[in-house]
């Protein structure tokens, strides 16, 4: 039974372990987003979406406040 729940508990520790992300890994992540966003205003506002577009744009201006 202790070898059951040995594994189990091996297990469940191994499913939550996080990779482990550098400063400058999470740099480029943000980066990313923040071209994301960027391209994703463009595209609102061209549809004519302004809803989307300023709901974005919040979202941009809070990316581009932790690069500042």
């Amino acid at each position: 039974m202790n070898e059951i729940t040995d594994e189990i508990e091996n297990e469940s520790h191994a499913q939550t372990k996080k990779p482990q992300t550098t400063p400058s890994d999470m740099l480029s992540i943000l980066a990313g987003r923040q071209d994301m966003y960027t391209k994703a205003v463009a595209a609102a506002k061209s549809i004519g979406d302004a809803s989307k577009s300023r709901r974005l744009e919040r979202q941009l201006k809070v990316h581009n406040s932790i690069f500042n």
